[in-house]
């Protein structure tokens, strides 16, 4: 069982995201929020946009508990958060 909601998950998931966004320049006008569950063991919340477009990817309360534990980036979040990021930017740039 994961363990309380705090701060520290959405400090390191805004960590996460902000190296993610910084790494390349095509994604320099994509915004971000996080939204932490109001109710213990509920999802995080990532929120993606550009322009009026967004996405969310929901991460568990396990993976904060094993990102807290180990420090150490979890490829397949930083996988779907590419993904995510990518498809915000796609939609932005077709509807222009």
């Amino acid at each position: 069982m994961a363990g309380p909601v705090s701060d520290e998950g959405v400090k390191l998931l805004a960590n996460n995201v902000h190296k993610l966004l910084s790494n390349d320049a095509r994604f320099s006008d994509v915004e971000y929020r996080i939204l932490a569950p109001v109710v213990h063991g509920r999802p995080y919340i990532i929120e993606l946009s550009k322009g009026r477009f967004s996405r969310q990817v929901m991460v568990d309360p396990v993976t904060i508990q094993r990102l807290t534990l180990s420090r150490h980036a979890n490829v397949g979040l930083i996988r779907e958060l590419r993904t995510a990021i990518l498809h915000v930017i796609r939609l932005a740039e077709t509807t222009r």
